[in-house]
């Protein structure tokens, strides 16, 4: 979801598992997208998106942004 993205792409699920997801705009993921992180780390960057689903197997980092709150959330997977 990138930059040379464009608009109108429908992706049923994002994997990440390594490396950055980060949202450039709000609303770019569609609402029944399922995010799958295995490692990794999702970066809001204060954007505000809805997803489908979300599901962590592995040790991963969710970063907001922009929150005025301790911004990272660190999920450990043992």
């Amino acid at each position: 979801m990138g930059p040379g993205c464009g608009g109108n792409v429908t992706v049923s699920t994002i994997a990440v598992q390594e490396g950055t997801l980060l949202l450039g705009a709000a609303n770019t993921i569609g609402n029944s997208t399922v995010i799958n992180l295995a490692g990794g780390e999702f970066k809001a960057a204060g954007y505000e998106d809805t997803a489908g689903r979300l599901s962590v197997s592995a040790n991963s980092i969710f970063n907001f942004g922009n929150t005025g709150v301790d911004e990272d959330i660190r999920i450990k997977i043992k």
